[in-house]
């Protein structure tokens, strides 16, 4: 056997034996925060926060950011999050893709 078929060879029991960790990590859904438990000084915890002191009244995401003072995109996630797990009405137009910064949200009654 000549040396470079060996060396390809070994090469080709390097690729197939070899185990990509991230990749079997990555298929491993990560548990939803809103569905375990809500961490004190979390964005979702002071949305509820601030919906808990305002609980008749529709709020876009931008009425929420500057009232929580969060970003706006973690607003965003933290909202799709708590709507996720029930916590939220959601207003707003009929369609299914419409943006979240046009729906409206309030805390959903005994949550």
């Amino acid at each position: 056997m000549s040396p470079q078929a060996s060396a390809a060879k070994w090469v080709v029991r390097q690729i197939v034996g070899h185990r990509n960790p991230v990749s079997q990590r990555a298929s491993v859904p990560a548990p939803s925060p809103c569905k375990t438990r809500l961490r004190p000084g979390s964005t979702a915890s002071a949305i509820l926060e601030h919906l808990r002191a305002n609980p008749r009244i529709w709020q876009r995401l931008g009425a929420i950011a500057a009232a929580t003072g969060k970003h706006p995109k973690t607003v965003s996630w933290a909202l799709a999050q708590l709507r996720a797990a029930g916590w939220l009405d959601v207003c707003g137009s009929g369609e299914p893709r419409v943006s979240s910064r046009y729906l409206r949200y309030r805390l959903r009654a005994g949550a």
